[in-house]
């Protein structure tokens, strides 16, 4: 989620990035009330990375943070801008840029490259790459604290770190230093002088980490979050040099029992709330846009199997909880409890109140909610691309907000951009 204190705390409104254009449809998301079961599952999966997928984002955000120490300004629109900078200039140098936000604003203002511009919202995105790396970098050991403005950086690590990205020069005879550059950039308020912007592509891309950086942040990956635990490490070490990321199957067959039996419980769960999602997506194309409300019990009839289908789910989750205790949530094991131990309408019930944005209940009849068309419309889209990669990213979002399984191609992304 992004970091709505932290926005509040500064007192620079015009920096908060916000949507590139209108999109209800990021709203009507079905959490299911499972919100906290889910980022238990999936930091219980592959602790400590936040939503990094890339070794850049690390250092925008350290990068970030030291300069505006420097400069007692927000470490939030620093770090915003100089990540909306290097991913604008991505885009400007590639056909076909990947690893960067915001291409609809950039197409719209193509010229915009001043600090002032791209800490103004309409400039760049509403969730910037950094709002999900706060949590790696205190689980990688880069920084302390917890709301970005007032982290403080880890001197042999999170300050190496951003002297690696700061520290190179432009390349040019006489050369700046990025650090300088980027400075300057910040106080004038404007784009930095043709000669230095030539060279920013290369100092702050996306794809172009320096050997040095790669090191660091893969020792860092490595290294035992919380103090002791080393899933991470057995993850890469059951990764092996592969190029690309071995199947699920075969990396669980290399991890110790306890490792293995605990992504196969959050795995478990996440086909359980998946069965929950694709039920009201179900429901919802069964009303469609008529007027007329459907009975419960009547809708639970037609609705048998995918009903039938979630009962399987909460029994094969709680059979994996049972044998991996320690990977318990509460509000997950409530809501298969309850769901395998009920009737078919009873669990139509369950699923409808817990949304009840989407969908809603009154008496006994299954109505539309207030995000309904919004749901609706998504799901009748014919040939367009979807919201996950609209705006040129299948990385930190999809990580972020999706399943356990997909953070350990997240932690797989991160590892191989290390090598």
């Amino acid at each position: 989620m992004p970091e709505v204190a932290d926005m509040h705390e500064v007192g620079e409104a015009w920096f908060i990035p916000v949507p590139e254009e209108s999109d209800e449809s990021q709203r009507a998301t079905l959490d299911l009330e499972l919100n906290k079961a889910r980022r238990h599952y999936r930091e219980l999966v592959v602790p400590g990375i936040g939503g990094v997928g890339f070794v850049r984002q690390l250092s925008w955000a350290v990068a970030g943070i030291m300069l505006a120490q420097e400069r007692r300004k927000s470490a939030i629109s620093i770090a915003n801008a100089i990540e909306a900078l290097a991913c604008k200039l991505e885009w400007r140098e590639n056909e076909k840029p990947n690893r960067i936000k915001g291409k609809r604003a950039f197409q719209r203002y193509e010229d915009a490259l001043g600090f002032k511009q791209l800490t103004q919202r309409k400039y760049y995105v509403l969730v910037p790459f950094r709002v999900s790396t706060s949590r790696a970098l205190v689980g990688l050991g880069l920084a302390q604290g917890t709301r970005f403005n007032s982290m403080t950086l880890t001197e042999e690590k999170g300050e190496a770190l951003a002297g690696l990205l700061l520290n190179q020069q432009s390349g040019e005879e006489g050369g700046h230093f990025l650090r300088t550059i980027l400075s300057n950039w910040i106080d004038a308020g404007t784009e930095p002088p043709g000669c230095r912007l030539n060279a920013l592509p290369r100092l702050l891309s996306p794809n172009k980490p320096t050997a040095h950086e790669k090191k660091l942040v893969g020792l860092r990956l490595s290294a035992a979050f919380p103090p002791g635990d080393f899933r991470r490490h057995l993850l890469i070490k059951a990764f092996g040099s592969r190029k690309t990321q071995p199947d699920t199957k075969d990396i669980l067959d290399k991890l110790g029992e306890t490792q293995r039996m605990q992504i196969e419980t959050a795995l478990a769960f996440d086909e359980l709330h998946d069965a929950a999602q694709q039920l009201v997506h179900s429901c919802v194309t069964s009303l469609g846009n008529g007027a007329e409300n459907h009975p419960l019990e009547t809708l639970a009839s037609k609705k048998k199997d995918e009903l039938d289908a979630l009962g399987t789910k909460a029994e094969a989750f709680l059979d994996k909880l049972h044998q991996s205790p320690a990977s318990s949530h509460r509000d997950a094991e409530r809501f298969a409890q309850t769901i395998q131990s009920s009737d078919n309408t009873t669990r139509l019930k369950e699923v409808v109140e817990r949304d009840g944005n989407i969908l809603a209940l009154s008496d006994a009849n299954i109505c539309r909610g207030h995000l309904f068309a919004t749901l609706h419309d998504k799901l009748t889209r014919k040939g367009k691309p979807s919201d996950a990669t609209t705006d040129g990213t299948d990385s930190e979002d999809e990580y972020t907000e999706s399943s356990s399984e997909k953070k350990i191609t997240q932690l797989f992304s991160l590892w191989r951009d290390c090598q």
